[in-house]
């Protein structure tokens, strides 16, 4: 069994930063426990640098009471549907010594294992004790001893409406203030008065209004959501991408898939799927392989394929293959194998029946399909190319081709490729910016809105890359930086000429590599893209301030932060 010193430090950061925001504003003295029972956090502790008590469990219940308690059950005891849970026991019997208006956490197995089973949500509330937050740790928490991706869930005996749903984005998710946040929104969970609050009605499982002093709208600030609503982190997450996706499919139809199917056979193991019908198609119930029209082309066992014969009256075969074996048809169905937290998400007939999809007529079914075709058909001729190059590199006639190829594709591909960039909003990677110094308000230049670019341009060097956008708003629509190209640079060339001299002043020509600028013509205006790489050093804005990417907004670093975190992003392995 490894010691896993690194995650009792995480949690060590953690504990202190809680301790210190309820001193704050609720208990200043707090009677603090650790009761381990699992060895894999070893002989540290989690309260690292907090006064408490160490119990082991089963050895016996603490005689004292205790404001604050961390959990360490053993992930062995897997839970069950009885009547008497020996997980439920093995919590709820140890926190019998948590005073009335005490917290505690416990560290728990995965979702999937553990808290998607409402029975074991249930069970706990009989024995009065409430689940107020779900906080889920970093990937790879536990390993190499194990894969699950376990969770830090806060117990007290006060029963809310709402729990917090959270998820730490990464080990250095302290440097980037998000235990602060986490710690105010859990706190205000527990402390506040719901039964002088009206009734709240919520379109989004996110609290608002009444509870203006919370605030939540993602995993990293929180989500406020009971357990019926709240299914599962990665169909949560898998639902906000399809959101945030500005699609031409949101102007069509919903079908629930019940509506376009007329049968639908999943076999057993051992068994074949009998008959072949040109309106068939075959849906993977496991894994990620792609949806086929026959069954000639499994690539998996037969009994892991739902068979389903279509209404023609409504959709075109070949065209809802293509749908579902699009981006947005695969998070469909991924967003639908995951509602149940199966540890492997599989869909059922019933799973399959429910995902919504949107259609348009067969007239415009056939006509996105010729388009789909032609794409398919570029990409085999591309790639009959390759290999022809690839065999006769002296004599093949086909380089000739590429250049014409390349000539009638790229302005479609620039701008397909913007259009999807823009539809699915700024993120961790992506950045929008209306203009680059031009102050719509007063129509004159502005350098606080060159710092705000650059600054974005540092903090992608900083991190993981990522894409600056100038000339599209917040809201995704594209607005064009024309009027400033012509406003104060007459030309693109001298426009592209003054963003290089902004970048070799403010963050230095060394950098140069780092980065590329394209003006791109979209609908008449133009877009400046600038894309970035990782840095291999440090970037220092002004040669003074550091900047770093988290999601989706730039923080600014300083004092022992920046110097954690450039130990960790830059040091060398």
């Amino acid at each position: 069994m490894t010691t896993h010193k690194r995650a009792c430090d995480f949690l060590s950061e953690f504990f202190q930063e809680f301790v210190s925001s309820i001193r704050e504003t609720h208990e200043p003295e707090l009677k603090s426990l650790y009761l381990k029972k699992s060895v894999c956090l070893g002989e540290y502790s989690p309260l690292l640098n907090i006064e408490h008590d160490v119990c082991s469990l089963g050895m016996g219940k603490p005689k004292k009471k205790y404001d604050l308690i961390f959990l360490n059950p053993s992930f062995s005891k897997i839970i069950s549907n009885s009547k008497d849970d020996p997980y439920i026991n093995q919590i709820s019997g140890r926190l019998d010594c948590l005073t009335q208006n005490g917290i505690s956490f416990v560290l728990m197995p995965s979702y999937e294992i553990s808290l998607s089973n409402k029975n074991f949500v249930k069970k706990l509330g009989e024995k009065g004790f409430y689940i107020n937050g779900v906080l889920r740790l970093p990937e790879g928490f536990l390993r190499p001893d194990t894969g699950i991706r376990p969770l830090l869930v806060c117990v007290t005996r006060k029963e809310t409406p709402y729990s917090l749903f959270a998820e730490f984005e990464g080990w250095e998710a302290n440097l980037f203030d998000q235990f602060s946040g986490l710690c105010v929104n859990l706190l205000n969970i527990i402390f506040l008065d719901w039964n002088q609050l009206e009734t709240v009605q919520i379109d989004e499982p996110i609290v608002t209004n009444e509870t203006d002093d919370i605030e939540g709208e993602d995993l990293w600030n929180g989500i406020y959501s009971d357990f019926d609503e709240f299914i599962g982190f990665e169909y949560w997450k898998i639902n906000d991408e399809l959101e945030r996706i500005n699609s031409d499919y949101k102007h069509f139809k919903p079908y629930k898939f019940l509506d376009l199917i007329k049968q639908m056979k999943i076999i057993r193991s051992g068994e074949t799927h009998n008959g072949i019908n040109e309106n068939c198609i075959y849906l993977p119930i496991i894994g990620n392989q792609e949806v086929i029209s026959s069954i000639s082309e499994f690539k998996i066992k037969p009994h892991n394929y739902a068979q389903i014969l279509l209404d023609t009256m409504i959709v075109d075969r070949d065209y809802l293959i293509s749908f579902l074996n699009s981006k947005i048809g695969q998070l469909k169905i991924n967003a639908a194998k995951n509602i149940s937290n199966q540890v492997i998400p599989k869909l059922s007939k019933a799973k399959i029946e429910n995902i919504e999809i949107r259609i348009p007529d067969l007239q415009t079914q056939k006509k996105l399909l010729e388009g789909v075709t032609k794409v398919k058909k570029i990409y085999s001729t591309v790639e009959r190319i390759k290999n022809d190059i690839e065999l006769n590199p002296l004599s093949s006639k086909d380089i000739e081709k590429l250049d014409a190829i390349l000539n009638s594709m790229s302005e479609f591909s620039i701008q397909d490729l913007l259009r999807k960039t823009i539809s699915i909003g700024e993120n961790k990677t992506t950045e929008f910016k209306e203009t680059l110094s031009l102050d719509k308000k007063t129509q004159q230049k502005n350098k606080l809105l060159e710092h705000s670019a650059l600054k974005n341009i540092v903090g992608f060097l900083n991190s993981d890359g990522g894409t600056l956008l100038v000339g599209v708003s917040d809201n995704k629509e594209i607005t064009g930086i024309n009027d400033e190209i012509q406003k104060f640079h007459k030309s693109e060339d001298k426009f592209l000429l003054h963003f290089k001299n902004l970048f070799k002043r403010s963050i230095g020509e060394e950098f140069y590599n780092f980065y590329e600028t394209q003006l791109i013509y979209i609908s008449e205006k133009i877009v400046l893209r600038v894309d970035v790489t990782p840095s291999d050093k440090e970037v220092f804005l002004d040669g003074k301030e550091f900047f770093v990417r988290t999601n989706p907004s730039t923080d600014k670093l300083e004092g022992a932060k920046l110097l954690e975190y450039c130990k960790r992003r830059f040091s060398p392995s």
